[in-house]
């Protein structure tokens, strides 16, 4: 027993009423997250990693597949150095330390620290709307200024199923909207039954500085959100986009002053 605790990658904090990882799990460790069953029904898993499939549901059973696995995470860069970590240091390969993600019963806090960076990623859902909040810290460690972006990015679904139980299909479309600081999905399909087969990513935060309304944008050939282009310089581009990969990717940039923090928000429903 003494051995198998030793290899855990966390613990449990009684106290707190959490459970605490600090190391890799031998798979993605998940929180689930819900509101209320009814006109508002949100379901959202998150990983260690900060993805996780977010489902939808009316009052009368119509259910929408918003976002998948393996599709949605918080990238940040420093736009020095053009370093670009995530908060687990997956799936993007640059290395993080002080990995921490604590699973509250509320929601999921998500840290890691990479050259003199340290970002919290909050993820939760909001009690009567059918929304996902990301709540993102990042504080400049070091002793000089640091000019940072951060990248939100969702690959939406939008398919499902009708209260009937029948297929609910994709023919999606993406607009990008500057006032409203984000990314808008429209499900044109006509199987689609009601306007819940839509969907949304946005910051509320100052420092919007762009959108895309793609996947194909912000990856490259090999469509790996472990290499994307902001790995290479690229900046959301405020491209729209028409096909079944429409996603929405949001850029804020923010300058953080020495030993200072910084933070932003965005929205996902």
């Amino acid at each position: 027993m003494a051995d198998l605790a030793s290899s855990s990658p966390g613990y449990f904090d009684k106290a707190a009423g959490t459970y605490v990882l600090v190391g890799d799990p031998p798979r993605k460790w998940r929180n689930v997250h819900y509101n209320c069953p009814g006109e508002t029904e949100i379901y959202a898993e998150c990983s260690n990693l900060g993805d996780g499939p977010t489902t939808v549901r009316d009052g009368v059973g119509n259910t929408c597949d918003l976002i998948g696995y393996d599709a949605k995470y918080l990238f940040i860069r420093d736009e020095e150095s053009g370093r670009c970590f995530t908060p687990w240091g997956d799936p993007v390969a640059t290395p993080v330390s002080g990995k921490r993600c604590v699973f509250h019963a509320a929601y999921t806090e998500i840290s890691g620290e990479s050259h003199e960076l340290r970002v919290t990623e909050t993820v939760f859902v909001l009690q009567h709307e059918s929304c996902e909040v990301w709540k993102v810290t990042v504080e400049n460690l070091g002793a000089i200024p640091r000019k940072v972006s951060l990248f939100a990015y969702a690959l939406f679904q939008l398919t499902g199923k009708t209260a009937e139980g029948v297929a609910v299909w994709k023919d999606n479309s993406s607009r990008i909207l500057p006032d409203l600081g984000g990314v808008f999905i429209e499900n044109r399909d006509r199987s689609v039954p009601e306007w819940r087969f839509n969907g949304f990513i946005v910051t509320t935060s100052n420092g919007y500085s762009g959108a895309s309304g793609y996947r194909d944008h912000f990856t490259r050939e090999s469509y790996s959100v472990g290499d994307p282009k902001i790995l290479h310089g690229w900046n959301a581009d405020n491209r729209p986009g028409q096909g079944p990969d429409c996603a929405g990717i949001v850029q804020i940039r923010l300058e953080i002053a020495p030993h200072c923090a910084a933070r932003a928000d965005f929205l996902i429903g």
